[in-house]
């Protein structure tokens, strides 16, 4: 059985003179976390876990469960799964969830972005469950998306522009009217990019990796159609290739 444990304000001082604020190590469930599903400061915390530290609990850790319904807890053993679960039990939850945790691919069942991440960073803007994974955020490049197309409309607004094709010259606030397809598009797949990305270099980096994933997991399904025909027999599951 734990014994109870005192806030940090109730720890006696052994000089007689008051309380003093004393860390006391609260009973863990993993390295990192309690048996609440909040994780807590370390020996070393960094300066962005103190942060954290000083702001209102929002959520717990809300752990993804395996197939018999048991979370699925993970240890937090070092600096960057720390800050991740301290960005996620303070952070904000975002509306539309990157792909990870849209697909059920991440760590913790909320797509939440935390406050310590730096503008100019790599995983700046970020969830919590992707900076756990060490993995790339969709929200990335979404939100770099959309500061391209913020300023592409401004710029737009306050240029002319002129199209070679159509010989004409566009003034400021005109509109085009834009194809209804694409010339790069196929028979069963339009092409995935629109005029507003199409330079967009960190969109394009982003997109390019995730086609060669849809790319690999198609060959892999065509295989095991071709070899579900010769062997008679469907023995996996389509979707645990998606």
């Amino acid at each position: 059985m734990f014994l109870p444990v005192l806030s940090p304000r109730e720890q006696p001082n052994n000089n007689g003179n008051g309380s003093v604020r004393v860390a006391v190590p609260r009973p863990e469930r993993f390295p990192g976390v309690d048996y609440d599903d909040v994780p807590f400061l370390g020996p070393r915390p960094s300066d962005a876990m103190l942060e954290y530290y000083e702001q209102p609990v929002l959520r717990k850790l809300e752990w993804r469960v395996d197939e018999n319904g048991v979370k699925m807890r993970r240890p937090l053993k070092d600096t960057v799964s720390l800050t991740a679960a301290f960005a996620q039990t303070r952070g904000s939850e975002v509306q539309m969830p990157c792909h990870h945790c849209n697909v059920n691919r991440s760590v913790w069942t909320r797509c939440v972005v935390g406050s310590d991440t730096k503008e100019g960073s790599n995983m700046h803007g970020a969830c919590a469950s992707c900076r756990f994974s060490r993995r790339y955020c969709s929200l990335i490049s979404r939100n770099e998306d959309e500061r391209a197309m913020t300023r592409s409309g401004d710029a737009s607004e306050s240029q002319s522009h002129w199209d070679p094709v159509r010989g004409i010259k566009t003034e400021p606030g005109a509109r085009l009217s834009s194809p209804g397809s694409c010339r790069l598009d196929g028979d069963v797949i339009p092409f995935p990019l629109g005029p507003e990305t199409i330079d967009n270099l960190p969109l394009l980096k982003q997109a390019d990796k995730e086609m060669e994933m849809h790319l690999d997991t198609l060959k892999r399904r065509i295989r095991q159609l071709e070899e579900r025909e010769n062997d008679g027999d469907e023995t996996t599951n389509p979707w645990d290739l998606v």
